[in-house]
């Protein structure tokens, strides 16, 4: 994992669902979430990948991109479930060295607060995207 650009979740579930089922319940949980306007995930080989536009308004604002990956071992399954927030970074970075280029008291001040509110996305992005796996995670366990 490249901390702090993504992040990466593991589970192994016991259940009697076939791939395509596992696919379509991981497909459901991303359309409530992201809404019908993003672009459809894909799926590549074993793996379903979205992508975001940039600063949505769902529990996705700051992923650039997704990669749920299913292996199937029987009755086991393994669903490791990796995002990227590149370009997330990427803004904020921009944003903050330009402010900082200016130094000017009053700016240093706004620097500071600009990387506070960054750490605070970048919690409350890695918490709802854990939350949105142990809810994957909990449906295909039924």
């Amino acid at each position: 994992m490249i901390f702090p650009f993504n992040g990466k979740f593991k589970k192994i579930i016991s259940s009697n669902k076939d791939f395509d089922q596992i696919v379509g319940v991981i497909n459901g949980a991303l359309f409530e979430e992201r809404g019908k306007n993003q672009k459809p995930p894909v799926l590549d080989g074993n793996c379903l990948v979205f992508a975001n536009s940039f600063m949505t308004r769902s529990i996705f604002h700051a992923i650039q991109k997704g990669k749920f990956c299913i292996i199937l071992n029987g009755n086991d399954k393994i669903l490791t479930y990796k995002f990227y927030m590149y370009y997330f970074f990427i803004i904020y970075i921009l944003i903050g060295s330009f402010i900082a280029f200016l130094n000017k008291p009053i700016i240093s001040k706004g620097y500071l607060a600009l990387y506070i509110y960054l750490l605070l996305i970048w919690v409350a992005s890695v918490i709802s995207q854990k939350l949105f796996f142990n809810r994957i995670v909990k449906s295909l366990s039924q």
